[in-house]
């Protein structure tokens, strides 16, 4: 494998990994400038959700849990019934017993 692209590469680019023959038909100067953009772009919020999920992770190790939010416990603490299963219609008819079974 080569580090060799057949183009110059954009500014403030660099590629520090092995690119073969796939790579460096697919990282043509406008995939890698518009790569190059994203990252100008948004990189801080990617370094910023990163260290959001550090922080909870941290949190996490040390025993916390999510819950749910207080505006809802009305829901959760409801008298909830699910409705009664139909009547078995795997028997009888021309129905097949499996519906993912073609007919």
């Amino acid at each position: 494998m080569t580090n060799q692209l057949p183009h110059p590469l954009p500014e403030g680019v660099t590629i520090s990994g092995p690119v073969g023959p796939e790579g460096a038909r697919i990282l043509t100067t406008d995939a890698m400038r518009f790569l190059a953009d994203l990252v100008r772009r948004f990189d801080w919020r990617r370094e910023e959700l990163l260290e959001r999920r550090r922080e909870l992770q941290k949190r996490w190790d040390q025993g916390w849990r999510p819950g749910f939010v207080a505006e809802t416990a009305f829901l959760r603490e409801a008298d909830w019934k699910v409705a009664p299963l139909p009547p078995d219609r795997s028997t009888g008819g021309s129905r097949s017993p499996d519906p993912w079974t073609a007919r």
